[in-house]
Protein backbone atom coordinates (compact mmCIF):
# COMPACT_ATOMS: atom_id res chain seq x y z
CA UNK A 1 0.00 0.00 0.00
CA UNK A 2 0.81 3.77 -0.54
CA UNK A 3 1.87 6.21 2.21
CA UNK A 4 -0.57 8.37 0.68
CA UNK A 5 -3.23 5.91 0.74
CA UNK A 6 -5.81 6.59 2.89
CA UNK A 7 -8.98 4.79 3.96
CA UNK A 8 -12.15 5.87 2.39
CA UNK A 9 -14.25 8.59 3.96
CA UNK A 10 -17.88 7.38 5.23
CA UNK A 11 -20.36 10.93 4.32
CA UNK A 12 -21.96 11.64 7.73
CA UNK A 13 -24.91 12.73 6.07
CA UNK A 14 -26.76 10.29 3.55
CA UNK A 15 -29.64 11.88 1.70
CA UNK A 16 -31.76 10.10 -1.08
CA UNK A 17 -33.43 11.58 -3.87
CA UNK A 18 -36.24 11.17 -4.40
CA UNK A 19 -37.12 10.04 -0.65
CA UNK A 20 -40.01 7.98 -1.70
CA UNK A 21 -39.35 4.68 -2.69
CA UNK A 22 -38.27 3.69 -6.17
CA UNK A 23 -36.45 6.32 -8.59
CA UNK A 24 -38.46 9.43 -9.86
CA UNK A 25 -39.90 9.34 -13.46
CA UNK A 26 -38.70 12.67 -15.65
CA UNK A 27 -40.60 13.74 -18.55
CA UNK A 28 -41.76 16.74 -21.34
CA UNK A 29 -44.70 17.20 -18.12
CA UNK A 30 -42.61 16.29 -15.29
CA UNK A 31 -39.62 17.79 -16.30
CA UNK A 32 -37.26 18.44 -12.34
CA UNK A 33 -37.30 16.05 -9.21
CA UNK A 34 -37.42 18.36 -6.98
CA UNK A 35 -36.93 17.99 -2.94
CA UNK A 36 -36.56 20.22 0.02
CA UNK A 37 -32.88 19.45 1.82
CA UNK A 38 -31.80 20.40 5.28
CA UNK A 39 -28.22 19.57 6.06
CA UNK A 40 -25.78 20.08 9.67
CA UNK A 41 -24.93 23.50 10.24
CA UNK A 42 -21.03 22.35 9.83
CA UNK A 43 -21.65 20.94 6.50
CA UNK A 44 -17.99 20.89 5.26
CA UNK A 45 -18.37 18.81 1.89
CA UNK A 46 -21.12 17.94 -0.68
CA UNK A 47 -20.99 15.31 -3.18
CA UNK A 48 -24.13 13.99 -5.62
CA UNK A 49 -24.30 10.45 -7.15
CA UNK A 50 -26.69 10.44 -9.30
CA UNK A 51 -28.26 7.71 -12.34
CA UNK A 52 -30.43 8.83 -14.51
CA UNK A 53 -31.94 5.54 -17.09
CA UNK A 54 -33.48 5.95 -19.94
CA UNK A 55 -36.61 4.16 -20.81
CA UNK A 56 -39.55 4.08 -23.41
CA UNK A 57 -38.99 5.70 -26.28
CA UNK A 58 -35.83 6.87 -25.32
CA UNK A 59 -34.71 3.45 -24.09
CA UNK A 60 -32.19 4.40 -27.17
CA UNK A 61 -32.11 7.57 -26.82
CA UNK A 62 -28.75 7.81 -28.60
CA UNK A 63 -30.81 6.59 -31.60
CA UNK A 64 -33.11 9.65 -31.39
CA UNK A 65 -32.92 12.28 -34.29
CA UNK A 66 -34.15 16.40 -34.26
CA UNK A 67 -37.73 16.47 -34.42
CA UNK A 68 -37.80 17.94 -38.13
CA UNK A 69 -36.84 14.98 -39.70
CA UNK A 70 -37.47 12.31 -36.78
CA UNK A 71 -40.43 10.86 -38.30
CA UNK A 72 -38.72 10.71 -41.98
CA UNK A 73 -36.22 8.67 -39.85
CA UNK A 74 -37.98 6.66 -38.32
CA UNK A 75 -36.67 7.27 -34.90
CA UNK A 76 -37.41 9.35 -31.83
CA UNK A 77 -36.76 12.66 -31.30
CA UNK A 78 -35.12 15.51 -29.58
CA UNK A 79 -31.75 14.93 -30.90
CA UNK A 80 -29.25 11.95 -29.72
CA UNK A 81 -28.40 14.21 -26.94
CA UNK A 82 -28.91 13.95 -23.38
CA UNK A 83 -27.31 15.41 -20.34
CA UNK A 84 -28.38 15.56 -16.50
CA UNK A 85 -28.61 18.87 -15.28
CA UNK A 86 -28.60 19.85 -11.04
CA UNK A 87 -29.45 22.69 -9.57
CA UNK A 88 -29.67 24.14 -6.13
CA UNK A 89 -32.22 26.78 -4.84
CA UNK A 90 -32.62 27.60 -9.08
CA UNK A 91 -28.66 27.86 -9.67
CA UNK A 92 -27.16 25.94 -11.70
CA UNK A 93 -24.64 23.37 -9.39
CA UNK A 94 -23.09 20.59 -11.76
CA UNK A 95 -23.82 18.74 -14.89
CA UNK A 96 -23.47 14.75 -15.55
CA UNK A 97 -22.90 12.47 -18.52
CA UNK A 98 -25.53 9.67 -19.09
CA UNK A 99 -24.22 6.71 -19.97
CA UNK A 100 -24.99 4.71 -23.39
CA UNK A 101 -26.55 1.73 -21.23
CA UNK A 102 -28.29 -1.13 -23.59
CA UNK A 103 -30.04 -3.53 -21.23
CA UNK A 104 -29.88 -7.23 -21.97
CA UNK A 105 -33.35 -7.43 -24.49
CA UNK A 106 -32.06 -4.18 -26.47
CA UNK A 107 -32.07 -4.22 -30.07
CA UNK A 108 -30.75 -7.45 -30.62
CA UNK A 109 -30.67 -9.75 -27.09
CA UNK A 110 -28.70 -12.29 -28.38
CA UNK A 111 -25.80 -9.36 -28.30
CA UNK A 112 -25.61 -9.41 -25.02
CA UNK A 113 -25.66 -13.21 -23.94
CA UNK A 114 -23.30 -14.35 -22.13
CA UNK A 115 -21.57 -10.99 -21.81
CA UNK A 116 -23.70 -8.27 -21.44
CA UNK A 117 -23.41 -4.80 -22.33
CA UNK A 118 -21.23 -2.31 -20.26
CA UNK A 119 -23.22 -1.76 -16.13
CA UNK A 120 -26.27 -3.48 -17.35
CA UNK A 121 -25.89 -5.35 -14.54
CA UNK A 122 -24.76 -2.64 -12.30
CA UNK A 123 -25.24 0.56 -13.07
CA UNK A 124 -22.18 2.98 -11.93
CA UNK A 125 -23.06 6.78 -10.54
CA UNK A 126 -21.65 10.02 -11.84
CA UNK A 127 -20.14 12.00 -9.24
CA UNK A 128 -20.78 15.99 -9.45
CA UNK A 129 -18.83 17.62 -6.86
CA UNK A 130 -21.08 20.78 -5.12
CA UNK A 131 -18.41 21.41 -2.41
CA UNK A 132 -18.58 25.17 -3.58
CA UNK A 133 -22.32 25.03 -2.18
CA UNK A 134 -21.34 23.59 0.99
CA UNK A 135 -21.59 27.17 2.78
CA UNK A 136 -25.09 28.09 1.59
CA UNK A 137 -25.94 24.60 2.72
CA UNK A 138 -24.41 25.07 5.92
CA UNK A 139 -27.33 28.03 7.02
CA UNK A 140 -29.34 25.40 8.53
CA UNK A 141 -32.68 26.54 5.95
CA UNK A 142 -34.39 24.19 3.61
CA UNK A 143 -32.84 24.09 0.59
CA UNK A 144 -34.45 23.61 -3.09
CA UNK A 145 -32.09 20.36 -5.19
CA UNK A 146 -33.60 19.71 -8.58
CA UNK A 147 -32.23 17.39 -11.26
CA UNK A 148 -33.36 17.17 -14.57
CA UNK A 149 -32.36 15.44 -17.60
CA UNK A 150 -31.92 17.55 -20.84
CA UNK A 151 -34.19 16.92 -23.91
CA UNK A 152 -36.03 13.64 -21.98
CA UNK A 153 -39.66 13.23 -23.03
CA UNK A 154 -40.67 9.94 -22.38
CA UNK A 155 -38.83 8.96 -19.96
CA UNK A 156 -35.79 8.92 -17.87
CA UNK A 157 -35.68 7.29 -14.26
CA UNK A 158 -33.63 9.32 -12.00
CA UNK A 159 -32.08 8.06 -9.14
CA UNK A 160 -29.60 10.21 -6.59
CA UNK A 161 -27.80 9.95 -3.54
CA UNK A 162 -26.62 13.33 -1.73
CA UNK A 163 -23.30 12.81 0.16
CA UNK A 164 -22.57 15.25 2.75
CA UNK A 165 -18.99 15.14 4.72
CA UNK A 166 -19.33 17.62 8.44
CA UNK A 167 -16.55 19.56 9.83
CA UNK A 168 -16.47 17.34 13.15
CA UNK A 169 -14.48 20.31 14.94
CA UNK A 170 -17.09 22.87 14.65
CA UNK A 171 -20.92 23.37 15.25
CA UNK A 172 -21.06 25.76 12.80
CA UNK A 173 -19.74 26.64 9.32
CA UNK A 174 -20.51 29.58 7.02
CA UNK A 175 -19.66 30.13 3.57
CA UNK A 176 -21.01 31.01 0.03
CA UNK A 177 -20.62 30.81 -3.80
CA UNK A 178 -18.16 33.58 -5.06
CA UNK A 179 -18.59 32.70 -8.83
CA UNK A 180 -20.66 29.94 -11.08
CA UNK A 181 -20.70 30.11 -14.90
CA UNK A 182 -22.40 27.29 -15.29
CA UNK A 183 -25.33 27.23 -18.42
CA UNK A 184 -27.71 25.35 -19.60
CA UNK A 185 -26.36 23.92 -22.99
CA UNK A 186 -26.49 24.71 -26.03
CA UNK A 187 -26.94 21.63 -28.65
CA UNK A 188 -25.96 22.17 -32.09
CA UNK A 189 -27.37 20.25 -34.95
CA UNK A 190 -26.05 19.29 -38.78
CA UNK A 191 -28.48 17.45 -40.87
CA UNK A 192 -26.73 16.55 -44.35
CA UNK A 193 -29.69 14.31 -45.88
CA UNK A 194 -30.74 13.44 -49.50
CA UNK A 195 -33.71 11.99 -51.27
CA UNK A 196 -33.01 10.04 -54.42
CA UNK A 197 -35.60 9.32 -56.95
CA UNK A 198 -36.82 6.23 -56.05
CA UNK A 199 -37.34 7.60 -52.52
CA UNK A 200 -34.03 6.46 -50.36
CA UNK A 201 -32.83 8.74 -47.95
CA UNK A 202 -29.10 9.02 -47.26
CA UNK A 203 -26.71 11.12 -44.92
CA UNK A 204 -25.66 12.18 -41.66
CA UNK A 205 -27.36 14.06 -38.78
CA UNK A 206 -25.05 15.20 -36.10
CA UNK A 207 -25.64 16.50 -32.57
CA UNK A 208 -22.78 18.43 -30.63
CA UNK A 209 -23.06 19.96 -27.55
CA UNK A 210 -20.83 21.45 -24.41
CA UNK A 211 -20.12 22.49 -21.18
CA UNK A 212 -16.49 25.08 -19.85
CA UNK A 213 -17.41 25.97 -16.73
CA UNK A 214 -16.30 26.69 -13.37
CA UNK A 215 -17.83 27.18 -9.61
CA UNK A 216 -16.48 28.85 -6.89
CA UNK A 217 -16.96 29.29 -2.74
CA UNK A 218 -15.47 29.35 0.37
CA UNK A 219 -16.17 27.61 3.60
CA UNK A 220 -15.02 29.28 7.66
CA UNK A 221 -14.13 25.81 9.05
CA UNK A 222 -12.40 24.66 12.00
CA UNK A 223 -9.19 25.25 10.60
CA UNK A 224 -9.50 28.06 8.97
CA UNK A 225 -10.65 29.43 5.45
CA UNK A 226 -11.59 27.22 2.96
CA UNK A 227 -12.15 27.73 -0.78
CA UNK A 228 -12.83 25.01 -3.50
CA UNK A 229 -13.16 25.76 -7.08
CA UNK A 230 -14.53 22.92 -9.55
CA UNK A 231 -13.70 23.50 -13.23
CA UNK A 232 -15.43 21.22 -15.82
CA UNK A 233 -14.82 20.52 -19.58
CA UNK A 234 -17.62 18.56 -21.26
CA UNK A 235 -17.45 17.38 -24.74
CA UNK A 236 -20.43 15.60 -26.54
CA UNK A 237 -21.08 14.35 -30.10
CA UNK A 238 -23.50 12.19 -31.69
CA UNK A 239 -23.14 11.74 -35.70
CA UNK A 240 -25.75 8.80 -37.50
CA UNK A 241 -24.90 8.02 -41.06
CA UNK A 242 -28.58 6.85 -42.58
CA UNK A 243 -29.44 4.71 -45.70
CA UNK A 244 -33.02 4.46 -45.98
CA UNK A 245 -34.85 2.32 -48.68
CA UNK A 246 -37.54 0.10 -49.04
CA UNK A 247 -35.65 -2.95 -48.66
CA UNK A 248 -32.92 -1.83 -46.49
CA UNK A 249 -32.87 0.46 -42.83
CA UNK A 250 -29.19 1.73 -42.16
CA UNK A 251 -28.09 3.38 -38.64
CA UNK A 252 -24.92 3.60 -38.12
CA UNK A 253 -23.80 5.82 -34.47
CA UNK A 254 -20.37 7.27 -33.34
CA UNK A 255 -20.94 9.03 -30.22
CA UNK A 256 -18.43 10.70 -27.66
CA UNK A 257 -18.83 12.06 -24.34
CA UNK A 258 -16.15 13.03 -22.31
CA UNK A 259 -15.52 15.23 -18.84
CA UNK A 260 -12.59 16.82 -17.68
CA UNK A 261 -13.13 17.43 -14.06
CA UNK A 262 -10.46 19.42 -11.79
CA UNK A 263 -11.15 20.02 -8.22
CA UNK A 264 -8.75 22.82 -6.54
CA UNK A 265 -8.99 22.93 -2.47
CA UNK A 266 -7.16 25.75 -0.70
CA UNK A 267 -7.15 25.32 2.94
CA UNK A 268 -5.15 28.12 4.80
CA UNK A 269 -1.60 27.28 2.46
CA UNK A 270 -2.02 24.07 1.46
CA UNK A 271 -3.45 23.60 -2.25
CA UNK A 272 -4.66 20.09 -2.93
CA UNK A 273 -5.98 19.19 -6.73
CA UNK A 274 -7.98 16.42 -7.98
CA UNK A 275 -8.27 15.71 -11.69
CA UNK A 276 -11.04 13.37 -12.88
CA UNK A 277 -11.30 12.19 -16.90
CA UNK A 278 -14.19 10.38 -17.78
CA UNK A 279 -14.97 9.38 -21.48
CA UNK A 280 -18.05 7.07 -22.78
CA UNK A 281 -17.11 5.62 -26.30
CA UNK A 282 -19.75 4.18 -28.32
CA UNK A 283 -20.02 2.69 -31.65
CA UNK A 284 -23.24 0.53 -33.33
CA UNK A 285 -23.97 -0.35 -36.80
CA UNK A 286 -27.48 -1.55 -36.92
CA UNK A 287 -28.90 -2.73 -40.62
CA UNK A 288 -32.08 -3.85 -41.25
CA UNK A 289 -32.81 -6.08 -44.86
CA UNK A 290 -36.22 -6.85 -45.71
CA UNK A 291 -36.79 -9.47 -48.24
CA UNK A 292 -38.44 -9.22 -51.39
CA UNK A 293 -42.25 -10.71 -49.88
CA UNK A 294 -41.46 -8.30 -47.08
CA UNK A 295 -42.13 -11.36 -44.35
CA UNK A 296 -38.04 -11.92 -43.40
CA UNK A 297 -35.97 -9.03 -41.60
CA UNK A 298 -32.52 -9.79 -41.28
CA UNK A 299 -30.43 -7.66 -39.14
CA UNK A 300 -26.75 -7.40 -38.63
CA UNK A 301 -25.47 -5.62 -35.51
CA UNK A 302 -22.35 -4.78 -34.49
CA UNK A 303 -22.11 -2.79 -30.90
CA UNK A 304 -18.57 -1.21 -29.02
CA UNK A 305 -19.37 0.15 -26.18
CA UNK A 306 -16.46 1.62 -23.49
CA UNK A 307 -16.37 3.09 -19.84
CA UNK A 308 -12.81 5.06 -19.41
CA UNK A 309 -11.99 6.72 -16.33
CA UNK A 310 -8.70 8.02 -14.54
CA UNK A 311 -7.77 9.81 -11.20
CA UNK A 312 -5.35 11.60 -9.88
CA UNK A 313 -4.60 13.53 -7.13
CA UNK A 314 -1.73 16.23 -6.06
CA UNK A 315 -0.46 18.45 -3.71
CA UNK A 316 1.81 21.43 -4.17
CA UNK A 317 1.35 20.33 -8.16
CA UNK A 318 3.32 17.55 -6.61
CA UNK A 319 1.54 13.65 -7.82
CA UNK A 320 0.52 12.39 -4.89
CA UNK A 321 -2.35 9.10 -6.32
CA UNK A 322 -3.22 7.73 -9.57
CA UNK A 323 -5.93 5.43 -10.44
CA UNK A 324 -7.66 4.32 -13.72
CA UNK A 325 -10.30 1.63 -14.85
CA UNK A 326 -11.60 0.78 -18.51
CA UNK A 327 -13.60 -1.37 -19.77
CA UNK A 328 -14.49 -2.48 -23.03
CA UNK A 329 -18.00 -4.51 -24.35
CA UNK A 330 -17.61 -5.59 -28.25
CA UNK A 331 -20.34 -7.52 -29.52
CA UNK A 332 -21.44 -8.61 -32.74
CA UNK A 333 -25.07 -10.97 -34.11
CA UNK A 334 -26.93 -10.91 -36.97
CA UNK A 335 -30.99 -11.92 -35.73
CA UNK A 336 -33.60 -12.75 -38.06
CA UNK A 337 -37.36 -11.46 -37.69
CA UNK A 338 -39.99 -13.13 -39.19
CA UNK A 339 -43.54 -12.09 -40.13
CA UNK A 340 -45.78 -14.36 -37.68
CA UNK A 341 -49.49 -14.31 -37.31
CA UNK A 342 -49.75 -11.04 -38.54
CA UNK A 343 -46.96 -9.39 -36.60
CA UNK A 344 -43.10 -9.70 -36.41
CA UNK A 345 -41.11 -11.87 -33.92
CA UNK A 346 -37.31 -12.59 -33.45
CA UNK A 347 -37.14 -15.98 -34.50
CA UNK A 348 -33.20 -16.93 -34.43
CA UNK A 349 -29.91 -15.13 -35.15
CA UNK A 350 -26.34 -16.21 -36.53
CA UNK A 351 -22.35 -15.28 -36.23
CA UNK A 352 -22.91 -14.24 -32.29
CA UNK A 353 -19.42 -12.77 -31.01
CA UNK A 354 -18.27 -10.61 -28.21
CA UNK A 355 -15.68 -10.13 -26.02
CA UNK A 356 -14.90 -7.33 -22.64
CA UNK A 357 -11.89 -6.06 -21.57
CA UNK A 358 -11.33 -4.82 -18.08
CA UNK A 359 -8.76 -2.94 -16.26
CA UNK A 360 -8.51 -1.21 -12.95
CA UNK A 361 -5.22 -0.36 -11.62
CA UNK A 362 -3.15 2.43 -9.41
CA UNK A 363 -0.04 4.11 -8.77
CA UNK A 364 0.92 2.01 -5.08
CA UNK A 365 0.94 -1.13 -7.54
CA UNK A 366 -2.39 -3.00 -7.56
CA UNK A 367 -3.64 -4.02 -10.92
CA UNK A 368 -6.58 -6.64 -11.74
CA UNK A 369 -7.21 -7.10 -15.39
CA UNK A 370 -9.61 -10.01 -17.01
CA UNK A 371 -10.28 -10.25 -20.63
CA UNK A 372 -13.80 -12.37 -21.63
CA UNK A 373 -14.69 -14.29 -25.32
CA UNK A 374 -17.83 -15.73 -26.36
CA UNK A 375 -18.90 -17.20 -29.37
CA UNK A 376 -22.43 -18.59 -30.61
CA UNK A 377 -23.34 -18.12 -27.29
CA UNK A 378 -21.40 -19.42 -25.05
CA UNK A 379 -18.30 -18.09 -23.27
CA UNK A 380 -15.11 -19.41 -24.77
CA UNK A 381 -12.40 -17.70 -22.81
CA UNK A 382 -11.53 -16.15 -19.68
CA UNK A 383 -7.92 -14.63 -18.94
CA UNK A 384 -6.36 -12.99 -15.69
CA UNK A 385 -3.71 -10.15 -15.85
CA UNK A 386 -2.77 -9.65 -19.15
CA UNK A 387 -3.01 -6.01 -18.55
CA UNK A 388 -1.21 -5.80 -15.77
CA UNK A 389 2.70 -6.09 -15.43
CA UNK A 390 4.17 -9.22 -15.43
CA UNK A 391 0.83 -10.16 -16.71
CA UNK A 392 -0.24 -11.24 -12.93
CA UNK A 393 -3.01 -9.67 -11.14
CA UNK A 394 -2.17 -7.34 -7.77
CA UNK A 395 -4.69 -6.65 -6.22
Amino acid sequence: ASFFEKPAKVADVVVPLPDSSGPATLNSSIPNLTQAITLPPNVESVFMDVIAQSQNQEEQWFFCVPNDVAAELQSCGNTGFRETEISIDGQPAGVAPVYPWIYTGGIDPYLWAPIPGLQTLNFKPFRVDLTPFAGVLADGNAHSVAISVFNAYQYFLVDATLLAYTDHGAKRTTGAVTSDSLTEPAPAVDENLSTAQDGTISGTVTVTAGHNFAISGYLNTSHGRVETTVEEKADFQNSQYFLISSSQYTQNLQQSSTVQTKTTTRDGFVVVEKETNVSYPFTFDLTQNVSADGKTITEPNVSNQQYLVETKESLFGIPLFQWKETNQVQSQDTDTIQLVNGGYALTGHSGQKSSQDFLTANSAGACYSRALTAANSVLTGVTDGTGCPGGVNRW
